[in-house]
């Protein structure tokens, strides 16, 4: 299994500690809003499963603060997935 992380992998020893994580757990780095970021993520992978969203109680602006944020995160999501040898 593959998760992705905002930062490196060793800031999330919570998640590498979970039991079996050591034997079936990758986490990669990988920014939501920066193509290409998601390459490595998808590569090799049947699935993906794409939950992330930005989430704020208070914000300015709700279109730029939390909808175009997570619409350019999906659209680099598939975008990645279209690259992928996996299709």
């Amino acid at each position: 299994m593959r998760g992705t992380v905002r930062k490196s992998p060793k800031n999330y020893p919570f998640l590498l500690g979970l039991p079996g994580a050591s034997e079936r757990l990758e986490l990669v780095e990988a920014d939501l809003l920066s193509n290409g970021a998601y390459d490595r993520a998808i590569e090799g992978c049947d699935y993906v499963m794409h939950t992330a969203s930005p989430y704020q109680i208070n914000v300015k602006n709700p279109q730029t603060d939390l909808v175009d944020p997570a619409v350019n995160g999906t659209e680099t999501v598939l975008e990645s997935c279209l690259k992928s040898d996996n299709k």
